[in-house]
């Protein structure tokens, strides 16, 4: 199946070949009730079609849950995702009409343009062209107005230097340099599809290895002569690594271990590994000066979410909701209360 970089369009296309009836009509009332079309919400006055959610439903699902059917609560989450999903576009768009944005006619040009050349080979985008680029064309402005207004909802200014310290002194485990281990390794390889006689052999062939580092062999030697890791080269030696980036299972070895100590062979889906601990640095707080910068992408991206997130709920306190398919839009426990 071919990946749709603008899944809309399946809308529009199966709207005229008499797929959903309605899958094209998306804004407004009167066009709903002319139709005679099954109502999902009414927001301050415009419709959202019931066909139009199944169809944004029916897109959401196969993105999300393409491999099999989700438990029952998954996919009421998704129903309620995606009435929201819809309430929020008619909003936006009209707070968009009201601040009197306008797409950028050029950027459209440029976008349809390679619109055009994505589906010039599609059977029913080449029968239907003339129906449907009117939709595409409206459709890509109002993504392009979209993007337009949630810009200047985001846009934030540079934080101030006392709000900068204050965001620096709050976060304290974001500006910290994580505690690092250095490791080196003799790894095995066994094919994960490998037998469980080859798995045995090659746990016999680690226990060897490891009594002879245990009796004094040097382990560089044998990682170069021995090692499957990309390490060998370096007669082993894995660098520094943070906590998380080797299973939870060989840390909690670690933190057992102290430097110079080698690990029992551990089985790993790799194949059978042997660790020795060399290093241990710990956790190093970072000085304002040298996390400044990074603080203060940090406080604006919060920020401009925080903008983001409390203009669009400010939007949906002042606007008339009426959600007629309760069916379609479960309630939360918010709703409830």
């Amino acid at each position: 199946m071919m990946h749709c970089k603008h899944p809309w369009i399946w809308l529009a296309l199966a709207a005229l070949a008499g797929l959903t009836a309605a899958a094209a009509a998306e804004d407004s009332t009167a066009r709903a009730a002319a139709a005679g079309e099954a109502v999902f919400a009414r927001v301050d006055g415009s419709a959202i079609s019931v066909a139009q959610y199944e169809a944004e439903l029916k897109l959401a699902y196969r993105g999300k849950f393409y491999h099999g059917k989700p438990p029952e609560a998954q996919l009421a989450q998704l129903r309620r995702e995606v009435g929201d999903t819809l309430i929020e576009r008619v909003l936006l768009l009209a707070e968009a009409k009201r601040r009197g944005i306008e797409p950028d006619a050029e950027k459209t040009r440029t976008e349809l343009v390679a619109f055009e050349a994505r589906y010039r080979d599609n059977p029913r985008w080449q029968q239907r062209r003339d129906q449907l680029l009117p939709m595409v064309t409206q459709r890509l402005e109002e993504q392009n107005v979209l993007a337009r207004l949630e810009a200047a909802v985001r846009a934030a200014p540079k934080p101030g230097e006392k709000q900068l310290r204050a965001y620096f002194a709050a976060h304290p485990d974001t500006f910290t340099e994580p505690e690092r281990l250095r490791l080196s390794v003799i790894l095995l390889k066994v094919d994960p599809a490998a037998s469980q006689a080859d798995r045995d052999k090659a746990r016999e062939e680690a226990r060897a290895i490891w009594q002879r580092l245990a009796g004094g062999a040097d382990f560089a030697a044998l990682a170069r002569e021995r090692s499957g890791d990309a390490s060998a080269l370096n007669g082993g030696d894995m660098g520094y690594l943070h906590r998380g980036m080797l299973p939870e299972a060989l840390h909690a070895q670690l933190d057992k271990m102290v430097p110079g100590a080698l690990s029992e062979p551990i089985t790993l889906l790799e194949g059978v590994a042997i660790f020795r601990f060399d290093e241990r640095l710990p956790a190093q707080p970072r000085g304002f000066e040298e996390s400044r910068e990074r603080a203060a992408g940090l406080w604006r991206r919060e920020r401009e979410e925080r903008q983001w997130r409390e203009f669009k709920a400010g939007l949906r306190r002042a606007a008339t909701i009426r959600v007629l398919d309760r069916s379609r839009y479960p309630s939360t426990e918010a709703d409830r209360k």
